[in-house]
């Protein structure tokens, strides 16, 4: 719950405009303030004014144009995103729509030319404006629940895939991401990925993007997508030594390990886990199409 204050502002100086008879609210203008200087906002899904709890269900006409925001989290009651709301954001990267959008209106993302995810934990959006997406990137990547309804292939021009407590991961600009993970691009066209080799670094033309190694311990999960320089990848398997020698527990493998793999470059090779000696249990998503485990062992589906 986020408080306002009389004139509808909250404590970071975003304003909404509040309909106290029917409990709702609409986000109107973001505080672009240098003072903030964020890089990450969370819309609520209420606010409290005037002694009123008001559900946000709009975010208003214009209301985060131009700013600077990298990533933008929308509360599961908004279900309007108005004309122009993210115009010319050129720095935003993802959207996490956390409940069901059902209107986004003319130019919402025009001109965001560094976003490269948007997750939909609800069905496809009833309504889609003109030039809602002009100029954003043409491989942007599309996720939605495995719950969601109305959903295809294909939205808006774009790829869409579907996911199940979907892993996604941030890394920076040398690919290393919060866990200790170095993940490698090495094909910009398929933007797919690898979890690598922690001994070379070296790239393999046959394969897309690859994770270089793990030298952490304890259980850690893997990314079914991990943006890296602002370019998100599919993760589709393990390279050679990808964990050597590491003191990792337990390992849970995404949904897209196997992807397009062959002969000459498999999803997992016999090698990935040599000498990963405290190593207990290899899982994989219920999702993954190529691999599974039962009990922690890990093995192929076909």
């Amino acid at each position: 719950m986020v408080y306002l204050d009389e004139n509808g502002y909250d404590y970071q100086g975003n304003r909404y405009l509040c309909d106290t008879d029917g409990a709702t609210a609409t986000l109107v203008k973001y505080n672009a303030s240098e003072s903030i200087a964020l890089t990450g906002l969370t819309v609520p899904s209420k606010v409290l004014y005037m002694n009123t709890e008001c559900s946000v269900t709009a975010i208003g006409q214009g209301a985060f144009a131009q700013s600077t925001l990298e990533e933008v989290i929308i509360g599961e009651s908004v279900t309007t995103i108005g004309g122009s709301a993210f115009s010319g954001c050129t720095a935003l990267e993802t959207i996490t729509f956390t409940g069901t959008v059902q209107t986004i209106g003319d130019r919402a993302f025009n001109g965001c030319t560094s976003l490269e995810a948007l997750y939909f934990a609800g069905s496809v959006p009833a309504s889609v404006g003109f030039d809602a997406f002009k100029g954003v990137c043409s491989d942007l990547l599309v996720v939605h629940s495995d719950t969601a309804t109305g959903w295809s292939e294909s939205w808006q021009g774009f790829n869409v895939f579907s996911y199940r407590n979907t892993e996604y991961k941030k890394a920076g600009k040398y690919g290393v991401d919060g866990y200790g993970i170095n993940y490698t691009v090495t094909d910009e066209e398929d933007r797919t990925a690898i979890v690598g080799n922690k001994i070379s670094t070296t790239a393999d033309s046959e394969v897309n993007a690859s994770c270089t190694g793990y030298s952490g311990s304890g259980a850690i999960t893997g990314a079914d997508f991990v943006m890296i320089d602002k370019k998100v990848y599919m993760v589709v398997g393990l390279d050679r030594y990808a964990f050597f020698d590491s003191d990792v527990t337990s390992v849970t493998l995404g949904q897209f390990i196997g992807y397009g793999e062959s002969a000459n470059v498999p999803g997992i090779w016999d090698d990935s886990f040599k000498q990963a000696e405290f190593l207990t249990a290899v899982n994989v998503s219920e999702k993954n199409e190529q691999y599974a485990s039962l009990e922690g062992v890990l093995y192929k589906k076909k």
